[in-house]
């Protein structure tokens, strides 16, 4: 493990740690609107869900990558839960099945190309 694997979150020197926090402000004011305001089921779906999606992709980092499973715990935990902000059971359903697959989408497309570019 790299030295900066191990420091602290809010002295993280890794490009990939927190990344998603920080540089997507907007990515989560489009997505809060879409689920509140969201006149279709599926603008209401897609906007909890990648939220959701972006805290499972946490899980995902700090399971996988950086072995700290009481944060991916709580991440996990937090994914899950979002989809209790939806209208219905189906769209919570529907939410947890778009977070599954959002959070590998979001692994793949965030979180490995940071680590290839950070060696």
């Amino acid at each position: 493990m790299r030295s900066w694997d191990v420091t602290a979150w809010g002295n993280c020197s890794s490009p990939s740690c927190g990344c998603p926090w920080r540089a997507s402000p907007p990515f989560f004011g489009a997505a809060g609107h879409w689920s509140l305001r969201g006149r279709t089921t599926r603008l209401r779906v897609v906007g909890l869900a990648s939220v959701a999606g972006v805290c499972g992709m946490e899980a995902l980092l700090y399971g996988w990558h950086l072995h700290y499973a009481t944060q991916a715990w709580a991440c996990l935990s937090v994914s899950v839960l979002a989809s209790l902000l939806a209208r219905s059971n189906r769209e919570r359903a529907l939410v947890l099945a778009v977070a599954a697959a959002f959070s590998f989408l979001a692994y793949g497309v965030v979180v490995l190309p940071l680590q290839a570019l950070s060696g």
